[in-house]
């Protein structure tokens, strides 16, 4: 076979192994998506029977906070007619929450930036010295430096409430990473803890 029958050839099989490729990768698609879908009918579904559980123990949802993490549902639910916080199946009066805190770590990325300095010096003593040469080598000889920016972020872990309960004298929501959720719960909590002091003062 001639050279240019055998780039031919290669060409061919590369073709065909490129389509293999592709059509692998797409039906790896489709399943990845087929599972995401299936997880998220069923997570909709735990959450819909957990809510008929709230309703069915005679508990009004005043306010709702659930979250899917570590195949497990979250479920925190404000019963504010009953003065009621639900910790999943868990019902804690408001009354014997007396602290929240808001568990969290920094979290710390370097960064290295390289530079040159004084090229532009060198350049020129290097040419009055030695001309055009010269002036090439003090270009290329200048100092390198390197400069070392840190970045400081505060990564959100999870909520410890503390209750005057001595049988559960804490409920703690740990392991989680989602900002939104954990900030609701606590700033929630807050509220309550300041209503309860408010009560008490009165």
């Amino acid at each position: 076979m001639s050279f240019g029958g055998w780039l031919i050839l290669i060409a061919v099989v590369i073709i065909i192994i490129s389509v293999i490729q592709y059509k692998q990768d797409a039906k790896r698609k489709v399943k990845r998506q087929q599972a995401e879908k299936l997880n998220q009918e069923e997570k909709i579904a735990v959450s819909l029977k957990r809510e008929k559980w709230f309703k069915d123990k005679g508990y009004t949802i005043t306010k709702k906070m659930e979250l899917f993490f570590a195949n497990k549902l979250w479920t925190i639910v404000v019963d504010d007619n009953k003065k009621l916080v639900i910790f999943d199946e868990k019902p804690v009066p408001y009354k014997v929450i007396t602290n929240v805190e808001l568990l969290s770590h920094e979290n710390q990325t370097s960064t290295t930036s390289t530079g040159k300095t004084n090229g532009i010096g060198r350049a020129v003593a290097g040419g009055i010295i030695a001309g055009g040469a010269g002036a090439i080598v003090g270009a290329a000889t200048a100092n390198e430096t390197n400069a070392i920016s840190t970045n400081t972020s505060v990564v959100y872990t999870g909520v410890r409430v503390y209750l005057a309960d001595i049988g559960c004298p804490r409920i703690e929501i740990g392991e989680c990473r989602n900002r939104q959720f954990l900030l609701d719960v606590y700033s929630t909590l807050l509220a309550i803890i300041a209503q309860n002091q408010k009560n008490t003062t009165n």
